[in-house]
Formats: C-alpha cells, sequence, structure tokens
C-alpha cells in the first residue's frame, strides 16, 4: 500500500506561520483531509490511499511548547474527529521540531500512539489519521496510522502545489549518465523530482504523442496513456512513434506509443489504457497521477479532467492548437497553441472558454449514441462534427513542448518566481507568447469556490453524471 500527501502552496504557507513560531518553540495544527482509495494503479498493481489537505487549523489550547516538545488538550481533537466521521475526511496532526531531530521522536510516537485508539473506537475500520513533521529547514514528512497492530507507515511523497510544485519523499533515483546535461541545467534534484512523478497523459494523437516522447526523454518515472481512438492514414502522419504498419493494422494509440517509450529504454515504466477518462476503468489510472498532461480535443473529456484538477488536487495542464485557414483557402488566418494549467486557484477551462456546455452534451450524445448524434447533427442541433480540422506537425509538438515546459518551470522556476503562466498563447504567425485569460466566475461550482476542491472520493464520481 501506498500513502501521499497533496497540499497547496498557500496552505504550506499558513501551515509555516502555525509551526514554526518567531520565538523558536513547536506549533501544531490539524489538517483535514479528502482522500481517494485506490484498489490497484496501472505500473504495480498495488494499492494506494492519497490524501489531500481541505483545512489547516491550528491548535486552540496549547497547554506548553518549548524548543523541543508541545503539548495541547485534545478537546479539538475530539470535535475535529466527529466532524471527520461526518463528512468522510481523514485527520492528520502537525508538529514541528525547529531545533534537534529532523524524524518523528519517541515522544511522538508514544503521543500519536495513544490518540489513533481513540479514532478507531469513534469512526471504525475508516478511521484514518496521520502525522506531519515540519523539520526546522522548512521540509515535510508524515506518517499514516494503522491498527490491528496498532503501527505506522511513511507518507511515500508529499506533493506541494499552486506556484511552485515540491516533490518530498525519499529518494529513490541515482544520477544516470543520460541525464547529466540536464542536472547541470536544471540541477540533481530536478531529476529525481521527474523521476518519482507519476503522470498521465490523456489522448495520444498529435499533441499527446509528442507530450509523452517528450516526458520520457525528460526522464520521468512512470507514465500512463489513455487513448481509445487507432492510429490509421489520416493521423499517421502527426503522431509520434507510430508507422505504417501500425495504420495498417488499426493499432490503438495509446499502445503504439507505449511500446515507442518502453523500446526506448530510458528506464520509464509506461503502460497504456484503451478507453475514455470518465470511464469506470480508467478512475484508479487516473487518481494515480501527480500531474496529467490533457490532448484530448473533445469537450467531454476536458469537462472531466477540470474537476480531477479540483477534487484530487492533481495540475492538469491542457494544451491545444486552433488553426484556421483564409475564407479564400489560400493561406492561414490564425495560427495558435494553448496549454492551461489547472489547479485551485486558477479558472477551469469552463470560465476560460475553452469548452462550453454545449460541446461537452454534444460529445456526450457522440459516444453513448452515435446514430442519435448523426441525426441531431444532420438536424442542425449539433453544431460542428462535420469535416476535420487542419492539423500541421510542427505546431502541434511545438504546442506540446510548451505544456511539457511549463512542468520543467513549475518544478524549477527556471524563468523565475514570476515566470509562470497558468495560461499561455503562442501565436504561431507572428511567433509571439502571450498570458492571457479569464478569471474564474463566481457562480462555477468547480473553481469559483473552494466547495469541491480537496474533496477526494464522492459518490458519484466527481459528482457528476457520467
Amino acid at each position: 500500500m501506498r500513502y501521499t500527501l497533496t497540499i497547496r502552496g498557500s496552505q504550506r504557507e499558513q501551515l509555516e506561520h502555525i509551526l514554526l513560531r518567531d520565538d523558536g518553540r513547536e506549533g501544531a495544527a490539524y489538517l483535514l483531509c479528502g482522500r481517494a482509495d485506490i484498489v490497484a494503479d496501472p505500473w504495480t498493481g498495488s494499492g494506494a490511499r492519497r490524501f489531500f489537505v481541505r483545512e489547516v487549523l491550528p491548535v486552540a489550547e496549547v497547554v506548553s511548547s518549548s524548543a523541543t516538545d508541545v503539548t495541547w488538550r485534545t478537546a479539538d481533537y475530539v470535535r475535529l474527529t466527529a466532524r471527520c466521521e461526518q463528512e468522510g475526511l481523514a485527520i492528520f496532526i502537525a508538529h514541528s521540531h525547529p531545533k534537534g531531530s529532523d524524524q518523528f521522536s519517541e515522544v511522538d510516537d508514544a503521543n500519536e500512539a495513544r490518540l489513533f485508539p481513540y479514532a478507531l473506537d469513534k469512526l471504525g475500520d475508516v478511521a484514518i489519521v496521520g502525522s506531519i513533521l515540519m523539520r526546522y529547514d522548512k521540509s515535510l514528512i508524515g506518517r499514516v496510522w494503522l491498527g490491528e497492530p496498532i503501527r505506522n507507515a511513511k507518507l511515500d511523497s508529499i506533493f506541494t502545489i499552486g506556484g511552485r510544485w515540491i516533490l518530498e519523499g525519499q529518494q529513490t533515483s541515482t544520477l544516470r549518465a543520460t541525464l547529466d546535461r540536464q542536472a547541470r541545467a536544471l540541477g540533481s534534484r530536478f531529476n529525481d523530482s521527474v523521476n518519482r512523478l507519476r503522470i498521465g497523459v490523456i489522448g495520444c494523437g498529435a499533441t499527446g504523442s509528442a507530450a509523452a516522447v517528450l516526458l520520457a526523454r525528460l526522464g520521468v518515472g512512470k507514465l500512463v496513456l489513455f487513448d481509445a481512438d487507432h492510429v490509421d492514414v489520416t493521423n499517421l502522419h502527426r503522431l509520434h512513434g507510430a508507422g505504417q504498419s501500425d495504420a495498417d493494422a488499426g493499432r490503438n494509440k495509446a499502445d503504439v506509443l507505449c511500446d515507442t517509450i518502453a523500446a526506448l529504454g530510458l528506464g520509464c515504466n509506461v503502460r497504456s489504457l484503451q478507453s475514455f477518462v470518465e470511464q469506470d476503468e480508467t478512475r484508479d489510472a487516473i487518481r494515480s497521477c501527480d500531474v496529467i498532461l490533457s490532448c484530448t480535443d473533445d469537450h467531454f473529456g476536458r469537462a472531466v479532467l477540470s474537476r480531477v484538477a479540483y477534487f484530487y488536487l492533481i495540475p492538469v495542464i491542457d494544451v491545444g492548437v486552433i488553426l484556421h485557414l483564409r475564407k479564400d483557402q489560400t493561406g492561414l488566418s490564425h495560427v495558435e497553441g494553448r496549454a492551461t494549467v489547472m489547479q485551485p486557484g486558477t479558472p477551469c477551462l469552463f470560465c476560460r472558454e475553452v469548452i462550453t456546455p454545449e460541446g461537452v452534451r454534444a460529445d456526450q450524445t457522440r459516444r453513448r449514441d452515435p446514430e442519435q448524434y448523426e441525426r441531431l447533427k444532420a438536424e442542425g442541433y449539433i453544431v460542428g462534427g462535420g469535416d476535420p480540422s487542419p492539423a500541421v506537425i510542427t505546431f502541434t509538438t511545438e504546442t506540446a513542448s510548451i505544456g511539457v515546459t511549463e512542468l520543467i518551470q513549475r518544478l524549477t522556476h527556471f524563468r523565475g518566481a514570476d515566470g509562470n503562466a497558468d495560461q499561455r498563447f503562442r501565436h504561431f504567425l507572428d511567433g509571439e507568447d502571450s498570458k492571457a485569460g479569464r478569471p474564474s466566475l463566481p457562480t462555477c461550482r468547480v473553481c469559483g469556490s473552494d466547495r469541491y476542491w480537496a474533496m477526494g472520493d464522492l459518490d458519484p464520481f466527481l459528482d457528476m453524471s457520467l
């Protein structure tokens, strides 16, 4: 079983303020977390339990505090445990070691082991109790408590998202000679981070195939690829890794790309799924990812991923290309690549008008009832869906690179702290970039409030009709 925790950057700053006190004494706080229970991840087939911080709450009644010890009354713990029971949340205790040990102490072990039985008695087998330690250098480690017998298990990773993405956990990789020059440019810590990242690529067409190959060559340790479509003569020239024999055989795009990346021999553990993102069989794989590259071209798939980013604190980088011809068909009138980052605190794709409710409904109809879709299109109730859009591999490949480069920026700030782009456009005709977008609408249930942020698993999935 693998255990992870994800926290937003603003919450981490709040936690630092509570735990690392100006007087040098230990501080304490509670974290209330949504969660995801994963039966089998796509790479190992093992289960996982992921936690997503919803709230950071200071301990109200501290009894005593010193540079090496903090004690507090447990009335808040009792009250919050009851709330967790009602809302299906997990509770973590957080404290600091401003001086001394950078690991949990024997006193920590004893005190936490006494608290867990109360939660177990109150909540039964669904009791989820964990603890977080903030060390003097502001780094975090954590663990969860398990019963029968009472014991604890380390968090495999703690992922901070926001302006900068920080992945903490036990270092598992060693510098490979193939990545030496990359380490010289971005630092060895970057190589370790990408090696431990679990990234999903949704859509393995023109942009997705380019993005996946770039990620594998960047040193990403685990990739999972999603696509239900097949290689054919109409898309062959835009698919990285595909050949004529794949088109002749009508092979699945994700499978072809998976074989291509595996054959590179770069140590990337890559898996493929021949399914759409909303299908039941994809849910474990989607929820197992740390970051998602959305390279799909349909509104419905993007609507699902828009919710994943906020429910599960899984940043989604959505990429797309818009290409229009002049009315007289004599050349290009507009060519634009776009990379949009979705995470709590940024607008979703609906608010940015990248997708529309009408487009979502049309895509749902096309998947569930193709005959009805064609009938509605013929009657004019569905706009679009006619001739395929024009596309050029250089434009799609460069747009994929914009999305992957934003991943690098979030992990390293190589452009500086002000170099992030929640939405970046590349205007191919004039060779310029711009950062523009729309704010979240106050009425948006997904990004306009924190109602769903870090909620984790709900029934129905993502609180939407699939």
